[in-house]
């Protein structure tokens, strides 16, 4: 049954016997996350471009979430775009900026979250 599951969300399976034991009728829930994408960074003049790699069709999302924050504390600050390619403008030109990206995958019912991209690290030029 973990052949059928096509696209992203919750799916419900009932085991029916796992080697020598047998659990009938117990059902497990299983959620289908969507990829996590790469990308990458550029800075020029106080801003910052991020390409993210195309969303894999089968377990991708339809939007990206982007945070970023300086290298040096402060809080995350969240973007929310459609687009692979997301310029952030007005840093403070000299600071390293950490960032990181993840897909989001929305569904008529529920909302589904990709797991965080390693961060990178970008000095503002």
């Amino acid at each position: 049954e973990i052949l059928n599951m096509k696209k992203v969300g919750t799916y419900t399976l009932t085991a029916k016997s796992l080697g020598d034991f047998y659990l009938f009728g117990k059902k497990n829930i299983i959620t289908v996350i969507p990829k996590t994408p790469g990308f990458k960074v550029t800075s020029s003049k106080g801003n910052i471009t991020i390409r993210a790699s195309k969303a894999v069709a089968k377990y991708g999302g339809n939007k990206y979430q982007i945070c970023y924050k300086r290298e040096k504390g402060g809080a995350w600050k969240k973007v929310t775009t459609t687009k692979r390619i997301k310029t952030i403008k007005k840093l403070k030109k000299g600071k390293k900026y950490c960032i990181k990206v993840r897909t989001i995958k929305k569904t008529k019912k529920k909302t589904y979250y990709g797991k965080w991209s390693k961060e990178k690290i970008v000095k503002i030029r």
